[in-house]
């Protein structure tokens, strides 16, 4: 029986400057797991994206990917859960976004090749670089389309829009309307000074894909969780004792019990010895 479950938000959370998660948290987290702690971590990147931060580690844990549409068990690479979208999400969100000036991108998912779809005539120069940043750090292939027709996939794990962060307030606003969906504002993790609109199945998010895992596994101990931005707040509300990064969002922070330094000071090293405490460990 697991002593404590810890579940963890990736980027900004455990990592580092370098975008990877540092040697000496991923030795903390696997003493920890030596100890009989269960290991969560979550994460709006897609898997061979997040494999870039988490290629040091070892020990099993579980992995949620793209906000919790798939989760995997690691190191076996096992999928346990998979929430996607139909392509009816993503053709309501076409008619939203024409309004906006920018466009979105869909995501494959990880048997269907883990890459990702995107249109470059519906995206302004601006954005159009943003993206080719992107593709040099991330692992995955991109595919040009024209139309959302010529996608021959009918399910999607996420779909991510791009824009300035009033119009993704105005879409996220638009898209409340549509019961199939859900969504989430969150800075990204790549450039902060930008705003990504994740977009998921209703019943996807951190926490409720947290949940599942711990129903699955039948774990009854205490859960401490940790993250630092606006799509972390379910998985923190799910906690017994929740950590938020001081360079987090606002709304983050009021649900927090412990406010952790920055990822790049480790700070997540000495939050968790915090909570250990009040635990009684």
């Amino acid at each position: 029986m697991a002593k404590v479950v810890f579940a963890s938000d990736i980027d900004k959370t455990l990592t580092d400057e370098r975008h990877i998660i540092p040697d000496e948290v991923v030795v903390y987290l696997e003493n920890l797991y030596k100890s009989g702690w269960e290991i969560v971590l979550l994460t709006g990147r897609t898997f061979s994206f997040a494999m870039m931060s988490l290629e040091k580690i070892n020990f099993p844990f579980y992995l949620a990917v793209q906000n919790g549409a798939e989760v995997l068990k690691m190191p076996e690479k096992e999928i346990v859960f998979q929430t996607f979208l139909p392509i009816s999400a993503a053709h309501s969100i076409d008619g939203i976004c024409q309004h906006f000036g920018e466009d979105f991108l869909i995501y494959s998912g990880l048997e269907q090749g883990d890459f990702c779809y995107y249109r470059t005539t519906k995206f302004s120069p601006f954005f159009l670089a943003y993206l080719e940043k992107l593709k040099r750090i991330s692992a995955g292939d991109w595919v040009e389309i024209k139309r959302l027709k010529d996608i021959p996939q009918t399910r999607f794990p996420l779909i991510k829009c791009l824009g300035d962060p009033l119009a993704l307030q105005k879409i996220q606003g638009k898209l409340s309307d549509i019961d199939s969906i859900t969504s989430s504002l969150i800075s990204d993790s790549v450039d902060s000074s930008l705003s990504i609109l994740l977009v998921t199945h209703k019943d996807v998010n951190k926490g409720l894909i947290f949940k599942k895992i711990v129903e699955k596994c039948g774990w009854t101990c205490p859960i401490i969780a940790a993250g630092d931005d606006n799509n972390d707040i379910p998985l923190l509300q799910a906690a017994d004792i929740s950590i938020a990064m001081k360079t987090g969002s606002k709304d983050l922070m009021r649900h927090a019990t412990i406010i952790a330094n920055s990822s790049f000071e480790h700070g997540i090293i000495p939050a968790l010895e915090e909570a250990k405490s009040r635990l009684g460990f």
